[in-house]
């Protein structure tokens, strides 16, 4: 598991034999109640995220539950930086339609 900045705990669990990846978040009520203080690009809004988490409330949590099917997969290799090169936007058109 993750925690972030917000309070926002995320768990992924990937299961390669059965193509099945399993997400799970686990939203602090603050987010719930009001979901436009989490757009931003957190990273340069630290010190903000914290102060909201900090003034809460945490509980009851807002749990968000997924699965989906795992379509492709490639090994790359270890530390090979060239796997995440660019952003989502710049991908080719049919990137995401490759299936194995």
């Amino acid at each position: 598991m993750i925690p972030v900045s917000s309070g926002t705990t995320v768990s992924v669990a990937i299961n390669f034999a059965e193509r099945q990846l399993h997400g799970i978040i686990f939203f602090p009520h603050w987010v719930g109640v009001d979901p436009e203080k989490t757009v931003c690009y957190q990273d340069e809004h630290l010190d903000l995220m914290r102060s909201y988490r900090d003034a809460g409330p945490t509980y009851p949590k807002l749990v968000i539950d997924e699965f989906a099917p795992v379509t492709f997969i490639k090994d790359c290799g270890q530390n090979n930086e060239d796997v995440i090169a660019c952003a989502p936007s710049e991908l080719p058109e049919e990137y995401v339609k490759r299936r194995n």
